[in-house]
């Protein structure tokens, strides 16, 4: 089992590392191919091939909200604990 958190051993530091290429990948693989999703027939490089483009730029938005208001997120879960 991967630990999220706590001391890291080194083979479960080299699962954790290995489970985010695994998924970096899939997503890179998903976000490529969305477009393809949309129309189920080749229109990458035509207008509807745009569709993939947007979808990067929405995950990575949020991916980049994600990891720059941490801090925030963290704060606001303490303040609900708490009450």
């Amino acid at each position: 089992m991967i630990d999220a958190g706590g001391e890291a051993k080194s083979w479960r530091l080299a699962a954790r590392r290995l489970l985010c290429v695994f998924y970096g990948a899939a997503a890179a693989l998903t976000l490529d191919e969305f477009a393809l999703w949309l129309n189920l027939r080749d229109v990458y490089w035509a207008r509807e091939g745009r569709a993939s483009l947007d979808a990067v730029v929405l995950f990575a938005a949020f991916l980049l909200v994600g990891i720059t208001g941490a801090p925030l997120w963290r704060g606001i879960v303490r303040e609900f604990r708490r009450s």
